[in-house]
């Protein structure tokens, strides 16, 4: 089952080891595995922020259901914690995406 609804939101691809090195560690779910950042894994995961998840109703169960990302489905693996931003100043991502994914997703990022 699908998130419903359409909107923009800022995306960032980080390395398996991301949450752990800002020593973030998810309210919900799991972080991303070495497999699936991987060049060209291609593994279609995604972690959302916790506002993404409170804008989305504060579903305990989205973990595990998925959401479109540049027109491709990708499935909730993790939420983070509230207030985190990761390591952007101005604007911090509401999803964070695998390093195998990034050619997959580049070319809608642009």
């Amino acid at each position: 089952m699908g998130v419903q609804g359409s909107c923009r939101a800022f995306a960032g691809v980080v390395s398996a080891n991301f949450f752990q090195v800002l020593d973030s560690p998810l309210v919900r779910g799991r972080t991303f595995t070495a497999g699936e950042e991987r060049p060209g894994a291609n593994v279609p995961v995604a972690i959302v922020g916790d506002a993404y998840w409170r804008a989305h109703g504060s579903d305990p169960h989205l973990v595990g259901r998925t959401i479109r990302i540049n027109n491709r489905p990708f499935t909730i693996v993790g939420i983070t914690e509230p207030r985190f931003e990761g390591t952007m100043g101005l604007v911090g991502p509401e999803v964070w995406l695998p390093l195998g994914v990034y050619d997959q997703v580049a070319s809608g990022m642009f």
